[in-house]
C-alpha cells in the first residue's frame, strides 16, 4: 500500500511539473505600442503611442504558449501632442474611452515558424467588440527588448466608423483610412537578484 501511494505521489508531482507553466509579466514601462493611422489614402499621417496597464506572457517548456494583455486606452496620444487630435481620439467617434477605458488582447493559438519567429491568433478586444487577429511574434535576442510584432488592424470591425470611406459618402480629403497599423515591443519586467 505505501508503494503504490508513492508511486502515485511521484506521478502527481510529475504531471503538476510537466504541465507547469511560467508566467513572465512585461515591464510596461519598457514596453511600447506606437500606432500610425492615415488620411487621405496615405498623403497626412498621424501617429503615436498607448501604454500597457497589465501584460504577460505564457511560458511552457521554455516555449511561448499564450499570454495576455491590458491596454490603456486613455494614455493613447499623438506623436506632435496634438491635444485636439488626442481628445478626438479619446472621444465617442474613435475610441470612447470614457466608456471603454482598456482593450484587451489574449493569445489563443501560438505556432513557431522558426526559433525565433511565431504565428499568433489572438482576440483583441477594443470598445467592448472581439476579433480575432493575426500576427507574427518575432524574439529580438541582441536588443533591449525580447519581443516585436508588427500588425495591421481595420478599425470598422470594431465599430470605429467615423471617416470612413466604406460607411459614408465623405470628400476624398476627408478620407481617414480604415486601417491602423501598430508596431509594439514587449519587454520582461527584471528580476531584482
Amino acid at each position: 500500500m505505501k508503494n503504490v501511494l508513492k508511486t502515485m505521489l511521484l506521478l502527481l508531482i510529475n504531471f503538476t511539473c510537466l504541465t507547469a507553466q511560467e508566467k513572465k509579466p512585461i515591464n510596461i514601462v519598457d514596453s511600447k505600442i506606437t500606432w500610425l493611422g492615415s488620411k487621405s489614402f496615405d498623403i497626412i499621417e498621424h501617429s503615436g503611442s498607448i501604454k500597457f496597464k497589465k501584460g504577460e506572457l505564457l511560458f511552457k517548456n521554455n516555449l511561448l504558449v499564450g499570454g495576455e494583455f491590458i491596454v490603456d486606452m486613455n494614455s493613447i496620444n499623438d506623436d506632435k501632442y496634438n491635444s485636439m487630435l488626442t481628445n478626438h481620439l479619446k472621444g465617442g467617434d474613435f475610441f470612447n474611452t470614457e466608456k471603454f477605458p482598456f482593450a484587451y488582447l489574449v493569445i489563443t493559438e501560438v505556432n513557431y515558424r522558426s526559433s525565433s519567429k511565431i504565428s499568433l491568433k489572438a482576440d483583441l478586444t477594443i470598445k467592448g467588440v472581439t476579433n480575432p487577429i493575426n500576427f507574427y511574434l518575432e524574439e529580438q535576442p541582441v536588443s533591449d527588448i525580447d519581443y516585436r510584432a508588427v500588425f495591421s488592424i481595420d478599425r470598422t470591425k470594431w465599430g470605429i466608423k467615423y471617416g470612413s470611406k466604406s460607411f459614408f459618402e465623405i470628400l476624398e480629403d476627408s478620407v481617414i483610412s480604415d486601417i491602423i497599423k501598430f508596431n509594439v515591443l514587449l519587454s520582461f519586467a527584471k528580476d531584482k537578484c
